[in-house]
């Protein structure tokens, strides 16, 4: 009995670990698309850490993801697109050299590694911000990266196709939006869409990997998706209340919203622009 226990915990941790590598591993580093498992628990912990990091701060008197930390964070935001596209020109093979083979394929250069790296970052120097009251630290320290890494980016530029992604993202942004947080939220998820439509309908040569964006934009159009979030901006933004939410709930969400548009609708466009 003893010995079949055995046999059977072994089946049962193999299984587990082809589960594993199949579905989470394997997808990273093969450069394969997102899958339904991996991208529902992707999003569970990303909700798990929000809340934690709610009342992380709650309890040292930090109000989550107000004013002045959301535009602190906006710079790593972008910053983590901007890198995830200069490891998308090296692993095409165009640029290899001097300071972009530091910027080889690896988990901590591409997502979720990425966005988990420049988010600890982020928080760690917001939290000795806060702590030392050293007025501006996150946002200087964020800036001076985003800088840096759009300075390896220009003598990249090949297709301005990519850039009509910040039109796609600017218009409605201004048109629908009265404060920054909306006004970032609006930009960041047309940035997005924008991007993802010039460059798997106009430009022709990329593909969607994001399991829901995929089937909405094959079955329906990419164009389709990119009104959608949109849309999907307003509603929270004008009809909160009638979802069940508070206005705090609201600015986290348009927050996250805008975060997360700006980060893979960077590194969308830069794709485009530097043709890899």
């Amino acid at each position: 009995m003893v010995g079949s226990f055995g046999i059977f915990k072994n089946d049962i941790w193999n299984l587990n670990m082809d589960f594993i590598d199949k579905y989470f591993i394997s997808p990273i580093l093969m450069r394969e698309s997102y899958n339904i498992y991996n991208t529902i628990v992707y999003a569970i912990i990303a909700i798990v850490a929000l809340y934690l990091l709610s009342q992380y701060f709650q309890r040292r008197g930090i109000k989550m993801l107000d004013n002045d930390m959301f535009n602190s964070a906006i710079p790593y935001a972008i910053t983590g697109g901007v890198i995830r596209a200069i490891v998308d020109l090296v692993d095409s093979g165009k640029r290899v050299d001097g300071i972009y083979s530091l910027y080889q394929y690896s988990f901590w250069n591409v997502t979720p590694g990425i966005y988990l790296v420049m988010a600890s970052l982020f928080i760690f120097i917001y939290y000795l911000e806060f702590r030392y009251n050293l007025k501006k630290l996150t946002s200087v320290i964020g800036y001076s990266l985003l800088a840096f890494h759009i300075f390896l980016v220009l003598p990249n530029i090949h297709n301005l196709a990519g850039f009509l992604a910040i039109v796609m993202a600017y218009i409605p942004a201004v048109l629908l939006s009265n404060t920054g947080l909306q006004f970032y939220a609006y930009f960041g998820q047309g940035l997005d869409g924008g991007s993802t439509f010039i460059g798997i309908e106009l430009v022709g040569k990329y593909a969607e990997k994001h399991v829901l964006s995929g089937l909405i934009g094959d079955n329906l159009s990419y164009l389709v998706f990119y009104v959608l979030k949109l849309a999907l901006v307003f509603v929270i933004d004008r009809y909160y209340q009638r979802v069940g939410l508070n206005d705090d709930d609201r600015r986290i969400i348009l927050s996250v919203a805008a975060i997360l548009g700006l980060g893979i609708g960077t590194r969308n466009m830069l794709r485009i622009v530097m043709d890899v």
